[in-house]
């Protein structure tokens, strides 16, 4: 496709965003400024949903290492992301949940690992009444279609991507992405479910690499911690402060190089 070519990307949603506000005439900067400020409104309203504090929020998308990498370097998953927060806030609206879940999946294939681990008990459960007891749900039938719909459809980008960033397996990523699955479990009401949230997460680690992955692990472990105590914990003061660290030796290359990255 034409858009492949030129943005180096496969996800529509990321080109239609990309065509409606160059086509409108929207300045890039302020169009971008107008972006990062909804991705923290987005990840504010999901964090307060689960009982955050107010400066807790304030801590995250002002000094977190991994919301300067939205702000400036990772385009597409921002837009993932900030469509997935708002998935997450309107998640009793099924309309508004389904069309912002599909746009943030459209925006950045990656974020459908977030999606399955967050579904994954909803799935395993829905495949036991399937077997056992013959009963359809509805929804897993939407999900499932969707899914087959999608890789069928991009088949071929997400295998190429999956086949670069593949490396034979990575027991370093794991050993990495071990302790937000284990900080998780201190904050988590629920072994099992927590369990089945990180298992696609950490087998994705595993074989593509901790990379981006890292970043679907970090927000997980921020479902379970947010909750305890506003989110003002000793899971929380810790990765704060750990990419807190990693921001002030990445922050410089903004000024000097306009990345994040370098």
């Amino acid at each position: 496709m034409i858009y492949r070519q030129t943005l180096g990307a496969s996800e529509p949603g990321y080109f239609l965003i990309s065509w409606l506000s160059g086509n409108l005439g929207f300045d890039r900067v302020l169009f971008t400024s107008l972006v990062n400020g909804l991705l923290a409104l987005s990840f504010a309203q999901a964090a307060l949903k689960l009982r955050a504090m107010q400066t807790i929020v304030l801590l995250i998308v002002l000094t977190n290492f991994y919301f300067f990498a939205l702000y400036t370097e990772l385009e597409r998953l921002k837009y993932a992301f900030m469509f997935a927060f708002f998935s997450f806030v309107n998640i009793r609206n099924r309309s508004a949940f389904l069309v912002f879940s599909a746009l943030a999946i459209l925006s950045h294939f990656q974020v459908v690992l977030l999606y399955i681990a967050f579904s994954s008990v909803f799935i395993s459960r829905s495949m036991i009444r399937l077997i056992f007891q013959y009963r359809l749900n509805v929804y897993f039938v939407f999900i499932v279609s969707f899914l087959v719909v999608l890789f069928s459809i991009f088949y071929e980008p997400m295998a190429k991507k999956v086949v670069f960033y593949y490396n034979g397996g990575s027991f370093l990523s794991i050993i990495k992405a071990v302790p937000f699955f284990v900080l998780s479990l201190v904050y988590a009401r629920n072994f099992k479910k927590t369990s089945m949230i990180f298992l696609p997460l950490l087998i994705a680690s595993f074989v593509l690499g901790g990379g981006r992955v890292n970043i679907l692990l970090y927000f997980s472990f921020l479902y379970f911690a947010l909750p305890y105590r506003g989110g003002a914990n000793f899971g929380f003061v810790v990765t704060t402060l750990y990419f807190a660290i990693q921001s002030a030796r990445y922050f410089p290359n903004i000024f000097l190089h306009g990345r994040w990255y370098f």
